[in-house]
């Protein structure tokens, strides 16, 4: 996998996959994951935020890579939360060796 679409195709979907551990492999060790202004930084702290996450759908609208390197994904979310469905705002920094540095999640 090379271009930010199919990393992010990959993401949404191993998202949904339930052996986690595929989930967890796409993070760089020090990875940093702010969802909504909450951050979790390093695999543990992505682990236990994940753990919190309800089971969802995600129908991906788009996807933009920027000019400064960040790929920004909009997507569509359904599940068993408050508040389904609902449009969210990924935006994913990749390492060199195209895991995720940092992820951030907005409404």
């Amino acid at each position: 996998m090379d271009t930010p679409t199919e990393l992010i195709d990959d993401y949404f979907h191993r998202a949904t996959d339930p052996d986690l551990e595929r989930y967890f492999a796409q993070f760089a060790a020090g990875a940093l994951v702010e969802d909504e202004g909450v951050e979790h930084r390093g695999i543990d702290a992505i682990r236990g935020w994940r753990r919190g996450v309800p089971p969802v759908r995600y129908e991906v609208l788009d996807v933009v890579t920027g000019e400064d390197g960040i790929t920004t994904a909009r997507a569509d979310i359904s599940g068993e939360f408050p508040g389904s469905p609902v449009t969210l705002t990924f935006r994913f920094a990749f390492d060199v060796d195209r895991r995720i540095e940092s992820l951030t999640i907005r409404s």
